[in-house]
């Protein structure tokens, strides 16, 4: 166990971080006989909101170097993945809040590691839409890749489930609606995200969802297979029945059917069935909701059926489904937010199907050569995580063994953030509602008939 740090050797480690300056550290160097500990003092300066929980814990050890990252200063961990540590962060000089995704120097010196961080980056950044997580920046500082994005605060669907429990229909209809939408704008930009699943949902503090995660994403038109021989990545449960084939040939119905998958956990409290089965039927909460849940099943159904034929051919169409559905139609008079409209349905057009943060978690020393950050293993066995409370009796992940061409990665990034109820969701356009009537003419009229009126009334005044 480390050594309890003086007040003194506190503020000397405060100076090296450069976190604060002079001027700012001077009054309590000054003061120092105030503070009976270093703890003491660190309390101070994060009450004054001079420093962050987690810079003052780092400092508490000595810890001193990895605050900075690029022009980035860093000021909490927001979770750990099997190749990544994602942090809140903060610019400089534009005070401007981000995540910053720093790959794992381990995984840095795997070249197919690397290319999934820099497609993930490049396909984060290409795609610009209210309902995906969107990427700024992919740098290299020494040897520290890393991935400057927005910063949601929020957390994972994932974590919201287990936290209250399966959703009501309507709320998970139009997370589904806002989710389809994202998915939809990249496919637009010849992007399939091929890991959808509930852990890369992200739900904000507003009520908005969005998908995140595009590590392996892959451009249609690229025929270079970064996953040669690991065509099958991410979590079973909701990986498509196509996508389970060595070096499979995937496209947007690959993901329509891995968003059915996660609206099903949603929605019916339990984990998807074993592929190329039909999911079962599972009761709805109340009795009151029967009707609505019974709409929602049958969208999720098709979304997941075994043949991609048989599934709504693009996210368009699953938005579309969702909307004529009436399940939307609450959405109006409880929110706020601007519209996102609803993507055009495609099923009438060809289909192109293309060819192939705990207390002693360590800070990242940025500043030299030590970067040691300790990382989840990257194929954990099911039962490492436990069940959510309202899900005991569930198998642990499937009932079946997977191939060990898998790689199953059980939390998601964002998993360990704190909770808040789902609000309202943004406003959408229905499509069965109607146009707003035209009153233009009937204003035309109006008009010409007040002038009209003028003139005879001056002809008057005139003629007398």
């Amino acid at each position: 166990m480390a050594r309890a740090l003086s007040p003194a050797e506190f503020l000397d480690a405060l100076d090296k971080s450069k976190l604060l300056g002079p001027v700012a550290v001077e009054p309590y160097r000054a003061a120092l006989d105030r503070y009976p500990c270093a703890d003491d003092l660190a309390d101070a300066l994060t009450a004054e909101g001079l420093l962050t929980k987690f810079q003052a814990e780092h400092l508490r050890q000595g810890k001193w170097q990895g605050f900075f990252l690029g022009t980035y200063k860093m000021l909490d961990r927001l979770g750990t993945g099997s190749t990544s540590v994602v942090y809140l962060a903060e610019h400089v000089r534009l005070k401007q809040q981000v995540a910053i995704k720093v790959l794992s120097p381990q995984k840095a010196q795997d070249a197919e590691a690397l290319g999934r961080f820099e497609r993930e980056a490049k396909a984060a950044a290409a795609v610009r839409h209210p309902h995906v997580v969107h990427a700024f920046d992919v740098a290299t500082e020494g040897r520290v890749h890393y991935m400057v994005m927005e910063y949601v605060a929020g957390r994972t669907l994932l974590k919201a489930l287990a936290d209250t429990g399966r959703m009501a229909p309507r709320p998970a209809a139009r997370m589904l609606h806002q989710v389809a939408q994202g998915l939809h704008a990249a496919h637009q930009s010849g992007i399939v995200h091929r890991d959808v699943k509930p852990s890369n949902v992200m739900i904000a503090a507003d009520g908005a969802a969005k998908i995140m995660d595009l590590g392996l994403a892959r451009y249609e038109a690229d025929e270079t297979a970064l996953t040669q021989g690991k065509a099958v990545l991410g979590l079973v449960a909701y990986t498509a029945p196509e996508q389970m084939r060595e070096n499979a040939v995937v496209d947007a119905r690959t993901d329509v059917y891995a968003l059915g998958a996660t609206l099903y956990l949603a929605a019916a409290g339990k984990r998807p069935p074993v592929v190329g089965t039909a999911p079962p039927s599972v009761p709805a909460r109340t009795p009151a909701e029967e009707g609505d849940y019974r709409k929602l099943m049958g969208v999720i159904e098709r979304m997941m059926a075994v043949q991609p034929e048989d599934r709504y051919q693009s996210m368009a169409d699953v938005a579309a489904a969702v909307s004529i559905s009436g399940l939307l139609a609450e959405t109006k008079a409880r929110s706020k937010a601007a519209p996102v409209a609803t993507p055009e349905p495609e099923s009438a057009r060809t289909v192109s199907r293309p060819a192939a943060r705990p207390a002693a978690a360590p800070l990242p020393d940025f500043q030299n050569d030590a970067f040691v950050v300790a990382f989840a293993d990257e194929s954990p066995p099911a039962h490492d995580t436990p069940l959510p409370a309202w899900n005991q009796s569930a198998p642990d992940l499937m009932d079946v063994k997977p191939d060990s061409s898998f790689k199953i990665r059980v939390q998601g990034l964002f998993d360990s953030l704190g909770s808040f109820d789902i609000g309202p969701e943004p406003e959408v356009e229905l499509l069965s509602d109607p146009p707003p009537p035209d009153r233009e003419p009937l204003r035309q009229y109006i008009a010409a008939g007040v002038t009209f009126a003028l003139v005879l009334a001056l002809l008057f005044l005139l003629a007398r």
